[in-house]
């Protein structure tokens, strides 16, 4: 028998624990009229405020005290609330659906929150918006909406391609459904390969990053698409000047598996077509033929197991041919140049437990280039003095296969704490450069053979770590690590990358918060242009050409302004890259016969500094955005301007534009403009002669004189010493919305640079008999107007 004192000690310990007891509440957040999972959505309880938010898969894991009763919240931006009152006296699994709300918030700037998240620098825009703002042909845009905010620009005028707080194309990670893609345009980069009638959701995140994404120096785009109506079989299909759009999807398997099929189709080889069969005689065609297609099925195995699988392409294929017939000759000219992106992917998600949630993928990337010049001549008859038989046949081709292989895990340890952990191996084998040269003349082979750069395999294997933590309700946090080694050849290289995000509420409204964070890249893009075309190169690390690294550091303010209806953010960064390479001055790799380590300048560093300004209006009829960045942007290479520092190409000064919407019952207008100081470049500022040969006439001849020869050679002053004028445009956009018996009727009208700015996309010298040599500008985008019809169905 127990004594009294001890008696009663046990008793008040086995109390205190009953009291002390804490259990998690789990499920899915999802939408009540289509079961699409919503990522991101808040859940928290109204009488601590206590919370959580959903992982990329719509799942929550929220531990709190056992209590006799809470008030559990589960809302999203453009849902109603959901709100259910619970006895939490175990582990409880709950699902909460979410019942859309026509008013929402055109953008989100993750900041300041009462859940547990610390994200910095992290930006996006709804679909919903990115689909009422004004588009350039009628294209709607999700990735080029980006370039509204700060921080992130254009590569040229018209662009989709994303330049982000000064750092080059090919170091932002673009990510569809977590596997990364290379070249991601249409029409050499001005529209983006991605039908925004299959996107779920678009994240940019400019610096802070977290543990779980490697590999890219400036940015991360996560791009997440829809899994497919598991209610109702729906769709919606557009058709616009440019392209023809179709989305179908819907349940194969009421609530339990559904499927989303999307395509685009380009319109232009159909207007060349008709163009050149009007033409009389026409000896030549042409046609520029775009698509993208995705496919996706998802399919819930149980309340604790998902399966997904996912496919995605996109192509550019541009053909010109021409032939002639003149003086007995017959020549036939064709030229040939496209690209692709083919993506599959299997993932398969299961909660190990309440608080335990794994997710692995098993994924397949390629890209390709490709480039095919052909000529022919043939005699039409033998009497021809000189017969003549002869082909010519270029071909250039580029490539890249990935395997990609992860495991992530995120342990939702306590409410202060949530664990994200995981590993990731990426074999690669890429294939820089295969030229093919065949030329024959009179029947016989003059030339045919094969230059290419060897095939290169590499292996990419990382783990990382992470904790979001909280503490005392002011401060939340990001720490971890990434760390990675990349094997090539005979070499290996090792990252080790810190990670640290830290934000501190000074009250509900306003809140400050920093980053720094290290990232390495084992990757490099050789550009001729400077603007992200497909004919750019992706390149590996070898035993010769190291990683790039970067570090970041940033630090920002956010205010909640008119009870959170006015939204104003402010961000200082500072960029520091190290190992750049650049093609050297006249260099490509196109056709070259040579290893494409020989054409490059190494070691170059590069610093990027500078100040961002956000003031949105989240609320009402009229809703919008000002954005604004300051910034600077140099480079620095051994070889190069007499190894001194340099503007960037993209170092922009000024980087300016303004939003808004105006949104009635049945209609809404949308107007922006942008202004951007222009490009650096290097131009001449003077040319002189010199004689590169003589030859002398015997004195029977004009007397015996001598005839001399010239060069004309082009003096220059430091690299990248002048500018491009300043670009500027507005656009905007009126869309007429019907609700009709079977679905929704929209008609968009949109007006490209309304006021027909003449801005520059490049300049050039031309010889004029006035002033000798004049410098001229060439314009692509004049006004352009456009309509577009979608029906949802």
């Amino acid at each position: 028998m127990y004594k009294k004192p001890t008696f009663l000690l046990l008793l008040i310990l086995f109390v205190t624990n009953i009291i002390a007891q804490n259990y998690t509440i789990s499920g899915f957040i999802k939408d009540i009229k289509t079961g699409e999972i919503i990522i991101g959505a808040s859940v928290f309880d109204n009488n601590s405020l206590k919370g959580t938010s959903t992982n990329s898969y719509g799942f929550y894991s929220l531990t709190l005290s056992g209590k006799d009763s809470l008030l559990l919240v589960g809302s999203f931006v453009g849902y109603e609330k959901y709100t259910k009152k619970i006895i939490l006296s175990n582990d409880t699994i709950l699902d909460i659906f979410l019942s859309s709300n026509t008013e929402i918030d055109n953008v989100l700037v993750q900041g300041n929150s009462s859940i547990l998240k610390a994200t910095s620098s992290t930006v996006e825009i709804p679909v919903r918006t990115a689909k009422l703002l004004p588009s350039m042909g009628g294209e709607i845009d999700i990735i080029k909406s980006l370039q509204l905010m700060p921080g992130v620009q254009s590569a040229g005028e018209g662009s989709s391609q994303l330049i982000i707080r000064g750092g080059s194309p090919d170091q932002n990670l673009v990510l569809l459904d977590e596997v990364p893609l290379y070249y991601t345009n249409h029409l050499g980069g001005f529209i983006s390969a991605f039908n925004p009638y299959s996107i779920k959701k678009v994240e940019i995140i400019k610096g802070g990053f977290p543990a779980q994404y490697g590999g890219r120096l400036s940015s991360i785009i996560d791009i997440r698409t829809k899994d497919g109506n598991k209610k109702k079989f729906g769709g919606e299909y557009n058709i616009g000047i440019l392209s023809a759009k179709l989305t179908l999807e819907g349940p194969i398997i009421k609530d339990k598996f559904s499927f989303i099929f999307s395509a685009r189709k380009g319109l232009l080889d159909l207007y060349s077509n008709i163009y050149l069969k009007t033409l009389p005689e026409s000896n030549q065609n042409a046609g520029y033929n775009f698509y993208d297609s995705n496919l996706k099925f998802h399919y819930i195995i149980s309340k604790k197991s998902n399966l997904y699988f996912g496919f995605y392409t996109t192509s550019d294929i541009i053909n010109i041919n021409y032939k002639e017939q003149k003086n007995g000759l017959k020549t036939v000219n064709k030229f040939g140049t496209g690209w692709q992106n083919t993506v599959s992917n299997v993932k398969w998600n299961y909660n190990l437990s309440n608080k335990l949630f794994m997710n692995l993928t098993v994924a397949h990337s390629f890209y390709s280039y490709f480039n095919n010049i052909k000529n022919t001549a043939q005699s039409l008859s033998d009497t021809v003095a000189d017969y003549i038989n002869s082909e010519g046949d270029l071909r250039f081709k580029s490539n890249i296969n990935d395997i990609i292989l992860k495991a992530n895990f995120n342990y939702n340890l306590n409410y202060s704490n949530n664990i994200k952990f995981g590993i990731n191996i990426l074999p690669h084998l890429f294939q820089p450069g295969v030229s093919k040269y065949h030329i024959l003349n009179k029947d016989e082979i003059y030339l045919d053979t094969i230059y290419k750069s060897n095939n290169i395999n590499t292996v990419e294997a990382s783990f990382y770590v992470s904790n979001y933590f909280k503490i005392a309700d002011k401060i939340k946090g990001n720490i971890g690590i990434y760390n990675a080694v990349y094997f090539t050849n005979n070499k290996k290289y090792f990252s080790f990358e810190p990670r640290l995000m830290l934000s501190y509420s000074l009250n509900n409204n306003i809140s400050l918060k920093t980053s720094f964070v290290k990232m390495r890249q084992f990757i490099h893009l050789l550009s001729t242009a400077g603007i992200g075309t497909p004919a750019d190169f992706w390149v590996p690390v070898t035993d010769e050409i190291p990683p790039q690294n970067s570090y970041q550091f940033t630090l920002g303010t956010d205010i909640y302004l008119r009870n959170k209806s006015i939204y104003i953010n402010t961000e200082f960064f500072y960029k520091q890259l190290s190992n750049l390479i650049e093609l050297k001055e006249g260099e490509t790799l196109l056709w070259v016969t040579y290893d494409w380590q020989n054409t490059v300048e190494k070691n170059g560093i590069g610093n990027v500094y500078g100040i961002e300004f956000l003031v949105q209006k989240k609320t009402g009829k009229l809703t919008g955005w000002l954005a604004y960045t300051w910034s600077k942007n140099t480079r620095q290479f051994e070889e190069q301007n007499l190894g001194k520092p340099y503007p960037y190409l993209y170092d922009r000064t000024h980087n300016f534009s303004a939003t808004a919407i105006y949104e009635l019952k049945n209609i809404t207008f949308s107007a922006n403009w942008v202004y951007q100081t222009g490009n650096a470049i290097t131009l001449a500022y003077g040319k002189h002669e010199t004689i590169t040969s003589t030859q002398e006439l015997p004195a029977s001849h004009s007397g015996g004189y001598s005839f001399y020869f010239f060069d004309e050679v082009y003096m220059f002053t430091e690299k990248n010493s002048f500018r491009m004028p300043a670009t500027h445009h507005l656009s905007i956009g009126v869309n007429f919305i019907k609700e009709k018996k079977r679905g929704t009727r929209t008609w968009s009208l949109n007006v490209y640079n309304v006021y027909n700015q003449k801005n520059p996309y490049m300049l050039f010298y031309q010889s004029t008999r006035q002033f000798g040599v004049e410098l001229k500008k060439m314009t692509l985008f004049p006004i352009i107007p456009s309509i577009s019809y979608s029906f949802k169905f």
